[in-house]
């Protein structure tokens, strides 16, 4: 049902793209489309990119036939098809070939997996799964379904049954004769993740057989429904229907969980005649939760006046929901154009409302409502009153612009001769070079906004107008761009370096910003990229830059996370907000915190450092800055970070297949699900935040731990004290083992050279049998040709003589 509603949906916006403009089974979507269709959606989803233009693409109408087929193979599978039309637009198809990942036409991806919604950006994203297999729908069709997600839970038995379900949903029970599931049920298992929990039970288990009275393979039931595990409630439909075991199903599921979707709670249609309207008055416009905070007269002091950053703030009378309408000025409701520009209002910029019916001491008697006030940033500014500057409601861009004004600059002005010398200075300071070049003259709020909230790690510089040898050196097409400048010492062996670059020699790096990782450039995006960056060249600036007012900030607003009511908030993030502070201490694992450091019925993941060595080694701080700054990169997120001595508690660390000669390293660990992930490759800030990162998406693949993680109770400082005695007063031991392993060592080398020697001569022994082979061949086949010429000579005469008489 559901699947065939979502399909509905999609084929309401088809438009354009003759090669598919007869196919109920494929809907072609727009730039619009893709993001509301494709990418915020939990339904499985085949995306083709085409183009009409046999000149653009000279396959794409035999693989548009192959695509129709594979999509009508899937609709019922629960998968919608889409296509996105690329006529006469390559090959930058409508600024979607980055988006999308698309170098060709066509180009065929699937995408399966949940969307998750980008904490700069504040829009959706999805994995997806380019196909590049044999141009026929039965290989599209079989990459599609291997790609949905495995939502099933372990396959009951008379032990583990009855399973404890999920929200304590109804439980879906397959019983079947395969040892896998089959696609079809894993796509409904799929389609209602969270509102149906999804099992099979195999035939073998006669006791469920049995107590179901199931006589035939498959069979599909609802049982748990209220909590009532005796009672079954069989499918007698067919089982090869989508649509009908989706009605079904959808008898006993929970309720769609409600969403933030943006175009909830719009008119019924398009054309503004939507059905929620009474008597031709408008509709209340719900404000969403990115809206300005409303203040109080108990936290209107510790959120404004005490803040260093400037406030507009919104005085109103009535409730935030309410909107003024045309000629409504002067009502006290919210003006038209408040929440839009508010919305500009980031960095070290904030908005904010108070409703004057419930905090009128804050309000100014005798003024007209609403009107905006403007606290210019720094805390002398809000103790001076003559400062404080009053706008009418209407002149919402009039208080943006007039906090704008009041941020210091502290930008570097930059062109072709200081830039080299700005590099410098900040290399001496230990700080990042961050540079916006634009073809401005003036450097924006956002960008005075950024040297201001990263002025200890960051250095910020404006570069106007640049000559195309400047951006060819900056790595930038185009305007205005991001970039950040950085030191780094000359490596042997580095191919990139000039001739007779000296090892050790000083390299200027660049780093342009990247659009695709951190979305639109705005000031928490840029703000990300910046720390990003730091994190990997000064870790030990990468806390003190996510801790200070900002991060803290940021990070608040991308937990979501409320905090105690009256607490004081910082910047945007509102009334009641509770600052996070620095990121946790990373504390060492030991027998007696094991179970307080990761809980075993906690939801929250463990990400577990597994070092060379303790305290004492000389690896130690360098490695602990790797956990410390992938720690400090993931504070919003759900890990809980520790590190353990992996070459001390080996027994702890087999249970995550860690092994001695794989240190250092990182394990990523589920307590609740007995799970983990392992690392692999170089022990660094990217490749450990990559593999955190996967995790949490679902890319990295999790498995079992092979035993109850454990940790042994043994003073490791102690088990080091005493390797390193062994290691100073252990000479005789050491000469032993030396001889030992010289002995070894030289029956090794004289097993070599024994096998070395024999294959040498029987290579020498083939040798001469070929060159005799040869010899032979060759004289044999001079006398076959002797004797040929001989044969054809005795022929010549005689015919000769022949010819001789006949001419007589």
């Amino acid at each position: 049902m559901r699947g065939l509603l979502a399909v509905a949906a999609l084929a309401a916006g088809a438009h354009g793209l003759e090669l598919f403009a007869d196919d109920p089974s494929v809907v072609v979507v727009d730039k619009k489309g893709i993001n509301s269709k494709v990418l915020k959606t939990t339904a499985p989803v085949m995306l083709g990119v085409f183009s009409d233009n046999a000149e653009e693409c000279e396959h794409c109408a035999l693989i548009a036939a192959e695509f129709s087929k594979a999509a009508k193979k899937l609709a019922s599978y629960g998968v919608q098809s889409a296509a996105f039309d690329c006529t006469d637009a390559w090959p930058r198809c409508h600024s979607m070939t980055s988006p999308l990942q698309i170098t060709n036409l066509p180009a065929i991806k699937a995408f399966t997996a949940p969307f998750t919604v980008n904490p700069y950006t504040k829009k959706p994203h999805r994995d997806q799964a380019p196909y590049e297999g044999a141009a026929n729908a039965r290989s599209m069709q079989k990459h599609v379904l291997a790609q949905i997600p495995d939502t099933l839970i372990e396959r009951q038995t008379g032990e583990s049954f009855p399973p404890s379900t999920e929200g304590g949903s109804a439980l879906v029970l397959l019983f079947t004769d395969r040892d896998s599931s089959s696609p079809l049920y894993k796509s409904l298992a799929n389609s209602f993740a969270g509102r149906l929990t999804f099992a099979e039970v195999h035939s073998s288990e006669e006791g469920l057989t049995a107590q179901y009275a199931i006589d035939k393979f498959p069979t599909m039931l609802v049982t748990l429904v209220d909590h009532d595990v005796d009672k079954g409630y069989v499918y007698k439909g067919d089982l090869k229907s989508w649509a009908e075991m989706s009605g079904f199903l959808e008898t006993y599921a929970l309720p769609p969980a409600e969403t933030d979707d943006d175009s909830a709670g719009e008119g019924a249609s398009e054309d503004g005649t939507g059905t929620g309207a009474e008597d031709g008055k408008k509709k209340k416009k719900k404000k969403g939760p990115e809206g300005p905070p409303t203040l109080t007269e108990d936290d209107f002091g510790a959120t404004v006046l005490k803040s260093q950053n400037a406030w507009m703030v919104l005085f109103r009378d009535g409730e935030a929901g309410e909107e003024a309408g045309d000629g409504d000025e002067g009502d006290g409701v919210v003006p038209d154009d408040w929440a839009k520009v508010a919305s500009k209002a980031d960095g070290l910029i904030s908005a904010g409302e108070v409703d004057c019916k419930v905090s009128a001491k804050l309000c100014d008697s005798g003024v007209a409502l609403p009107y905006i006030k403007v606290y210019g940033f720094g805390l002398d500014e809000k103790d001076d009153i003559m400062a404080i500057e009053r706008f009418k409601g209407d002149q919402a861009a009039r208080a943006l612009q007039e906090a704008s004004d009041s941020l210091p600059d502290a930008t570097l002005k930059l062109n072709a001769m200081t830039t080299d010398h700005a590099m410098s200075a900040s290399a001496q300071e230990g700080r990042l070079l961050l540079i916006l070049l634009s073809n401005k003259s003036e450097p924006p709020t956002m960008l005075k906004s950024l040297a201001l909230a990263m002025e200890d790690q960051v250095a910020v510089g404006f570069y106007p107008n640049p000559d195309p040898q400047t951006m060819q050196r900056f790595q930038v097409p185009r305007l205005p761009m991001f970039v950040s400048m950085f030191a780094s010492e000359a490596m042997p062996g580095d191919e990139d370096l000039p001739p007779g670059t000296p090892p050790g020699a000083m390299q200027i790096g660049i780093k342009p910003f990247d659009p695709l990782m951190f979305g639109r450039p705005t000031f928490e995006s840029v703000f990300a990229f910046s720390f990003n960056m730091v994190a990997q060249l000064f870790p030990e600036n990468a806390d003190a830059m996510l801790s200070g007012e900002v991060g803290t900030r940021l990070r608040n607003a991308q937990g979501g996370a409320a905090g105690d009511e009256g607490g004081e908030g910082g910047g945007s993030a509102g009334a009641g907000k509770k600052k996070a502070g620095a990121p946790k201490a990373i504390v060492e694992i030991s027998a007696a915190n094991w179970e307080e450091v990761c809980p075993p019925s906690s939801s929250t993941l463990c990400a577990i450092g597994f070092l060379s060595g303790g305290e004492e080694s000389p690896t130690f701080e360098d490695e602990l800055a790797v956990v410390k700054a992938s720690a400090a990169a993931h504070t919003s997120d759900p890990y809980v970070f520790a590190w353990v001595d992996g070459s001390c508690l080996l027994g702890f660390g087999e249970a995550f297949d860690v092994q001695p000669m794989g240190l250092p390293t990182m394990v990523a660990y589920s307590p609740k699900k007995q799970r983990f992930a392992g690392f692999v490759g170089v022990f660094g800030i990217e490749s450990v935040n990559d593999l955190l990162n996967g995790v949490l998406s679902g890319r990295v693949k999790t498995k079992p731990v092979y035993q109850a993680p454990v940790v042994d109770d043994v003073d490791c400082k102690a088990v080091a004290a005493e390797r390193a005695a062994a290691g100073e007063g252990g000479g005789d031991v050491a000469v032993e083992e030396e001889e030992d392993m010289g002995d070894f060592m030289a029956e090794i080398l004289a097993e070599e050279k024994a096998a070395k020697k024999a294959l040498e001569e029987e290579m020498k022994r083939e040798a001469e049998e070929k060159k005799a082979q040869e010899k032979a061949d060759k004289e044999a086949a001079k006398a076959a040709a002797k004797e040929a010429e001989g044969g054809k000579k005795k022929k010549s005469k005689k015919k000769k003589k022949k010819k001789k008489k006949s001419e007589l």
